[in-house]
């Protein structure tokens, strides 16, 4: 797996998503879900809106809006996330479906996906 950040963002912190793959995701997907950064009892929500699926025999493009909204306590991460992702993704041997490549891209003025994986 491979991240772009958004290039807003990735200006904002040089280079943090140079080489941003599976070992900082799983890291950052660990910091945020701790009980001290995002408790049980807080309330998140994620909404897409999926603009494009395109299926190429193994292989797949998915393009969609999100809005990310999460209860965590960081104070200098965003709580509110919103822009746009693409998604390439390989089905595996096993045939389940994964991500090869995330692209981020954030809605004029708001705070991105990029930002939260910033601040965890």
């Amino acid at each position: 797996m491979r991240f772009v950040a958004d290039p807003g963002s990735a200006a904002n912190y040089p280079g943090l998503f140079d080489d941003w793959g599976i070992r900082q995701e799983t890291a950052f997907v660990g910091s945020l879900f701790s009980s001290s950064n995002l408790p049980l009892d807080s309330l998140s929500e994620l909404t897409l809106d999926m603009q494009r699926t395109q299926v190429l025999g193994d292989s797949a493009l998915i393009t969609a809006q999100y809005s990310l909204h999460l209860g965590h306590l960081r104070e200098s991460a965003p709580r509110v996330v919103s822009g746009r992702f693409d998604f390439e993704i390989l089905r595996g041997n096993d045939g389940g479906w994964y991500v090869q490549l995330w692209s981020d891209y954030r809605n004029e003025g708001q705070a991105c996906w990029s930002d939260l994986k910033a601040q965890f």
